[in-house]
């Protein structure tokens, strides 16, 4: 799992889940006398230098640790819950507008997939192709494309740490002012 896609966590840092660490760090092990310690073998403390494939390199673990700290399981639960009801708000808003928009996939967790509608295909994703590089043009926010079967369409994730939702209502009046002007041509 990469933390960094949505657990507050900076990039290069990612999570494997084991059900018993036990062969994790067997399968992993850097057992060198060097390194060989009291409290480690008797499992007196959980020695994380096992818990990650490089040795001598950057400890990745650390960022994960503080962001653990910080936020607590708590903080974090609550923190994904904020932000999923942030991207099922913004889905909601675009069905809302079905004039202008369809949503092609989602909301799923942070993040909704959709694009401008009216006239066939092609019209649809050159509409939708505009719409995103008006929106991302004015350096105020910045959004993600993809292809899903032929069809252009946008992705708008809420799970950035510094958005709160009067930047998600903020981002949804440009889509619908940008849509709107697109759809006068």
């Amino acid at each position: 799992m990469n933390m960094h896609k949505w657990l507050l966590t900076n990039f290069d840092a990612s999570c494997l889940y084991v059900r018993d660490r036990s062969w994790f760090i067997l399968a992993l092990t850097i057992s060198q006398a060097v390194y060989t310690n009291t409290p480690s073998a008797n499992g007196l403390v959980t020695d994380y230098r096992e818990w990650q494939i490089p040795l001598g390199r950057r400890f990745r673990s650390l960022k994960i640790w503080f962001v653990l700290r910080s936020y607590g399981a708590a903080g974090l639960r609550e923190y994904i819950r904020k932000t999923t009801q942030y991207g099922e708000d913004f889905a909601g808003w675009v069905r809302g507008r079905g004039d202008l928009f369809e949503v092609v996939s989602g909301p799923s967790f942070a993040l909704t997939v959709f694009r401008v509608v009216g006239g066939d295909e092609g019209e649809r994703n050159e509409r939708t192709r505009l719409l995103y590089d008006k929106v991302n043009e004015t350096g105020k926010m910045w959004v993600t494309s993809t292809v899903l079967e032929g069809r252009f369409a946008i992705r708008m994730v809420t799970s950035v740490r510094t958005t709160g939702r009067e930047d998600v209502e903020r981002a949804f009046g440009m889509f619908v002012e940008f849509a709107e002007g697109i759809a006068k041509r």
